[in-house]
């Protein structure tokens, strides 16, 4: 009994000096509620970026890179290795009667944000005529695809969203040439939509890239297909490439960047919650200071 009567003594001391450490305690509280909604921001930033780049790729189409080379931008292949990728077996032969292989480029360039009026970089991507035959989730929402040769592009609905200055018909200067928006197309849930297209050949002359590619997709003529295809570029002798599903190239991009997400979002969690802890001691032991200056003798 005498446990239960300090309990309740403790509790109501606590309760009446309410009105003396309602600030303080507050600020313990929203503390709190801080260390929480940081964390759950990053988890769910990490958890979003996954789900985001898995639903990126497909599992009959493979997409290769330099051997070594973990993401595209490392990567490169030159005209000739690109072409080679095409004679492969299980290799899907598209409506023109050549094999369905998008050889592509990838570079980044600036644009300005809608929410902030800053610069950002956004990824520009030049394509071949069977880029968007190679990307089952895209489709052109307006307007037209880019004509080849030409300086124009397309924008994804995601960027177009996020960036301003890429509606239809405007013009969009990138280094010393000017692009002009003919059309926006969407690839709901892929990494795609946030992306501008325009035609390979272009771009490599417009930045300099020579003949030179970064990687190709290649579609299949089902997922069974793949191991064989995945053996073929390695060990083919004049590719030194190596090739995955793209459900797998985006499956290992995810979990590489959902954990960096992780490493920054824990320990800053863990440190603000280190804080909060020291806040709510703080004004308990301030709350059993003022109790005890007010009890009697």
């Amino acid at each position: 009994m005498s446990l239960l009567r300090q309990t309740g003594s403790v509790i109501a001391m606590n309760v009446r000096s309410i009105p003396q450490r309602l600030w303080m305690s507050l600020a313990t509280v929203v503390s709190v509620a801080l260390v929480v909604a940081v964390l759950l921001g990053f988890l769910s930033l990490a958890n979003g970026f996954n789900q985001t780049l898995k639903g990126s790729g497909a599992s009959d189409v493979a997409i290769v890179l330099r051997d070594g080379a973990e993401a595209e931008l490392n990567s490169s292949m030159s005209k000739e290795q690109a072409d080679l990728l095409g004679q492969g077996p299980g290799v899907r032969i598209g409506p023109d009667g050549h094999p369905l292989v998008s050889s592509e480029l990838m570079l980044v360039v600036d644009g300005i944000k809608k929410s902030s009026g800053t610069k950002a970089n956004m990824p520009m991507r030049g394509i071949g005529p069977d880029g968007l035959l190679v990307r089952k989730q895209a489709k052109i929402k307006e307007g037209r695809m880019f004509a080849p040769g030409s300086n124009e592009i397309v924008v994804g609905a995601g960027l177009l969203r996020e960036f301003a200055g890429f509606e239809m018909g405007k013009t969009i200067r990138f280094g010393t040439q000017n692009w002009k928006v003919v059309g926006v197309f969407e690839a709901p849930g892929t990494v795609f939509e946030s992306e501008l297209w325009a035609d390979a050949p272009v771009v490599q002359s417009l930045f300099n890239r020579g003949t030179s590619f970064q990687t190709a997709r290649v579609v299949l003529t089902s997922p069974a297909a793949m191991p064989a295809y995945v053996k073929y570029v390695k060990s083919e002798p004049r590719l030194q490439l190596k090739a995955q599903s793209e459900l797998d190239f985006y499956a290992a991009q995810a979990e590489r960047s959902g954990l960096l997400i992780k490493y920054f979002g824990w320990p800053l969690g863990i440190i603000m919650a280190i804080g909060a802890l020291a806040g709510a001691l703080n004004t308990m032991y301030a709350s059993v200071s003022a109790g005890l200056r007010r009890s009697p003798p």
